[in-house]
């Protein structure tokens, strides 16, 4: 197989690097300042990128609110996936992988799950339907791994709904209170929210009858 020449490569390193800033600088705007309070002119001055070329990446605003969601959720759904398909493990022990999956996505992805909390809602059409599918999908595994380890007798019997809005909503609060140049590191804080949120649910399950 011929090499790919090197003026195509340096294309794409240069065409990455402008994807890269330009989506970066959306998530950090629509963050900050709400999808309604970001225009394409305040982006093109963030990433000093003249508004005409960011027209060769995207059509619209709507279409770099697509890409900043969708860049925020799909990595972590498909790990999520992956966590509550392993049969051979226990759901207590797969709930707790499941809510380490979503604390690297506050810690990592902090802007995009922003958006995603506060500015979806703006997304339209058929678009707006498939993310929501997506969004409900994730929200979906963990009522599916809560609801398991009630059934087995890993948790206990407690609203599955419920239970996993306590638990999904305690982990994205920390959009508003975490900084990285906190008291507690990244490792405290989740190991944190898993005693409060995983193993206190798990010891108070009543034994089951032989």
């Amino acid at each position: 197989m011929a090499a790919t020449p090197e003026p195509t490569v340096k294309r794409k390193r240069s065409r990455k690097r402008t994807e890269d800033a330009l989506y970066g600088a959306a998530a950090e705007l629509f963050s900050r300042l709400g999808y309604a309070g970001t225009t394409l002119d305040a982006i093109a001055q963030r990433t000093g990128i003249h508004k005409s070329t960011i027209f060769h990446y995207v059509q619209t605003k709507e279409d770099l609110l697509a890409i900043v969601l969708d860049r925020g959720l799909r990595g972590y759904l498909a790990r999520l996936e992956e966590i509550v398909a392993d049969r051979e493990t226990g759901f207590h022990q797969r709930l707790e992988a499941a809510l380490r999956n979503h604390l690297r996505f506050v810690f990592e992805q902090r802007r995009e799950l922003t958006v995603f909390l506060r500015e979806r809602r703006h997304l339209s059409g058929s678009r707006g339907r498939e993310y929501l599918q997506m969004a409900n999908r994730y929200e979906a595994l963990f009522r599916e791994l809560i609801a398991g380890g009630i059934d087995a007798g890993e948790f206990p019997p407690e609203d599955a709904h419920l239970s996993t809005l306590v638990l999904l909503g305690g982990a994205n609060w920390m959009v508003e209170w975490y900084h990285q140049e906190g008291r507690l590191g990244q490792a405290e804080i989740a190991d944190s929210f898993v005693n409060l949120l995983v193993h206190r649910m798990v010891a108070g399950a009543a034994p089951r009858p032989d």
